[in-house]
């Protein structure tokens, strides 16, 4: 409040004087308007007097020019006193018009040059009335703005017209102009100070008791209006009774407190999520555990916020919903979108059945994603591999019943069927010697079989062993490495597994005619802890499976010119038994489970398997591996 007096106080000071102020300027620049008016009419008289004594134009203006000059008692001279008459002359300017227009005489000049006069605004009127008439405008043949003054010459009947430049004028209105400037600041300087003086007196308690409610607000609950007993003012009631509700105020907030740290303590031991929320479905409060796993940077106990703000799924207030409706616990299975990926959780909803709390629903969440994810990964790899080992399997039944039932079958075509049966089989035993690789990698914790390698070595040794498939499939090998060793430790024969997996791949899926690039290189310290969900999979939890945590990362990059993944794949590209094309990859012998071996494998070593695809332009597969020495 006081500063929005003072505020007042000196707005409205400040718009007396400049209201006064503006007012004077506006009357003193009329007066000095209506000065140079009787200045230049008398220059116009008594020049049209020397004229019609038969006194030439020249002459006749220099004679005006010179007394008036000399002349301190002509209206509007008494600042050109002391000026020379060649500055008179230079600002005024004496013009002679007929009564058609023409210019007979010009003071500043040749009068051919000049054009027609009668449709002057001064001119015309003086001729309209035959009196004098004045107009302030912009002189066109001197560019600059004049006051002009014509008189109507009755005994030549002509024009004759004196004019000045505003300038003159101005310099009048500046010199009074700043003593009134000068004046208006100091007499509003004096009025503030006098006001303000006085207010601070008048407002003491007024501010006092401002300042003790905004501690109040802030937290602040010991905070009291001092010297309440000497106040004598109107506020003096209303200062003893602030301090009594701040006292109470303090005793209530020290007892919340202590309820407050109770309930906390509880619900936080609490190892679910715990979050009450009110009949409106607003976040009451909830326990650090809930506040940690949602991370949505909220804090209920200071701004309450709706429910779903903090979950983003309308059917965790659906439930909440139910719940008070039908006035039980209710209890289901979601799945909920978390800062961390997305969990697994079992809720319960169990209304506050005291009156006090009507409409209050405690909402708790447990956390089953890994026995969910495990159950689910059973089921969908008993279901993966009883399909993968059904068609195999029912293709050899099927050529040895057709073997059986016909026993006048040719030789050739007896051949024909066991080469089938041979082919089934084998791509079975591949079935088979992958899912129990997959499975070793799984159940290991540690890797047993650690060599110090030379990675370059193993990466030529693989690339001939796909020279003949490559040059089958028409694609060509292309090992980018220079001729320093690439010292690895590692398991080999894994470290093998994955560049034959991947070569295998990038050949399979390729063109004729088609390029894969092998090259390895040390990561990058971004890549190292790199992990989006888009782009890899990798597991930090697994650190310890690493012999020598101390190695060095390094990428090993497979890329082809083949047919390329649809973006809308890449995800699942990793997962076991998942194929782009399921009826070519059968074809061309693939198990599905050549890519989740190499992700794992990857994360035996504290990496993670990346790819990147473009249709019909190729991949990219960089696995990355702490394995360098």
């Amino acid at each position: 409040m006081r500063k929005r007096l003072i505020t007042l106080i000196i707005a409205v000071v400040l718009a007396a004087i400049l209201i006064t102020g503006g007012a004077g300027f506006v009357q003193l620049s009329r007066v000095n308007q209506a000065a140079e008016k009787q200045y230049l009419a008398a220059a116009a008289i008594s020049l049209a007097r020397d004229i019609n004594n038969g006194i030439p134009y020249a002459k006749a203006f220099a004679d005006v020019v010179d007394s008036f000059a000399k002349n301190p008692d002509v209206i509007g001279s008494e600042h050109m006193s002391d000026t020379e008459p060649e500055f008179v002359e230079r600002i005024l300017r004496a013009t002679i018009i007929s009564e058609t227009g023409e210019v007979l005489y010009d003071s500043e000049g040749n009068t051919a040059g000049l054009d027609n006069h009668a449709n002057r605004e001064e001119v015309r009127l003086a001729l309209k009335n035959k009196q004098s008439a004045v107009s302030i405008r912009k002189s066109q043949t001197l560019n600059q703005k004049l006051m002009y003054y014509a008189l109507y010459n009755r005994e030549q009947d002509n024009i004759i017209r004196i004019s000045s430049p505003l300038a003159s004028l101005s310099s009048n209105l500046v010199s009074f102009a700043s003593v009134i400037f000068v004046t208006m600041i100091l007499a509003a300087i004096l009025l503030i100070m006098i006001a303000l003086t006085n207010l601070r007196n008048i407002t003491k308690p007024l501010h006092q008791l401002e300042e003790a409610a905004l501690a109040l607000r802030q937290g602040d609950y010991s905070t009291r209006i001092p010297d309440v007993h000497l106040d004598t003012s109107d506020l003096r009631e209303l200062s003893l009774a602030f301090n009594e509700m701040a006292y109470a105020w303090q005793d209530s907030h020290r007892k919340q407190e202590e309820n407050a740290a109770h309930l906390s303590a509880i619900l936080n031991s609490i190892q679910d999520l715990i979050i009450v929320v009110d009949e409106y479905d607003w976040v009451l409060s909830l326990n650090q555990r809930a506040l940690t796993a949602f991370g949505r940077s909220l804090q209920p106990s200071e701004s309450s916020c709706p429910l779903i703000l903090l979950t983003q799924d309308t059917r965790v207030e659906d439930l909440a919903a139910r719940a008070r409706l039908e006035g039980k616990s209710i209890k289901t299975q979601m799945t909920l979108r978390m800062p961390y990926g997305s969990r697994r959780f079992r809720l319960v909803a169990s209304p506050v059945q005291t009156d006090p709390a009507r409409g209050i629903i405690v909402l708790s969440f447990t956390d089953i994603t890994d026995s969910y994810q495990a159950e689910e990964m059973r089921s969908e790899f008993v279901a993966n591999v009883t399909h993968e080992l059904r068609s195999p399997l029912t293709s050899i039944r099927g050529f040895i019943e057709t073997l059986r039932s016909k026993q006048d079958l040719e030789l050739e075509t007896v051949q024909h069927f066991i080469n089938i049966i041979d082919v089934e089989a084998e791509r079975l035993e591949y079935l088979i010697n992958d899912i129990l690789f997959l499975s070793a990698i799984e159940n290991d914790a540690t890797d047993r079989h650690i060599t110090d390698f030379d990675l370059s070595e193993l990466i030529d040794e693989v690339v001939v062993l796909f020279d003949d498939y490559a040059h089958d499939n028409k694609v060509y090998l292309l090992p980018e490495l220079d001729d320093s060793v690439l010292n690895v430790r590692a398991d080999r024969d894994r470290i093998k597994q994955i560049l034959i997996n991947l070569i295998d791949n990038a050949i399979k899926y390729n063109e004729e005619g088609g390029k894969v690039w092998i090259t390895v290189r040390d990561a990058t310290e971004s890549e190292q802890y790199a992990a989006e969900a888009d782009e890899a999979e990798i597991s930090y939890s697994d650190a310890d499976r690493c012999a020598i945590p101390r190695l060095r990362m390094i990428v090993l990059t497979v890329r082809d010119t083949g047919l390329g993944i649809p973006a809308d794949q890449l995800e699942r590209l990793f997962e076991r038994f998942y194929r782009v094309e399921r009826s070519r990859s059968r074809e061309l012998g693939g198990t599905g489970l050549g890519l989740s071996i190499v992700k794992h494998i990857a994360r035996l070593y504290q990496g993670y398997a990346t790819v990147e695809s473009t249709l019909g332009e190729g991949s990219t597969f960089r696995v990355f591996l702490r394995i360098g020495i």
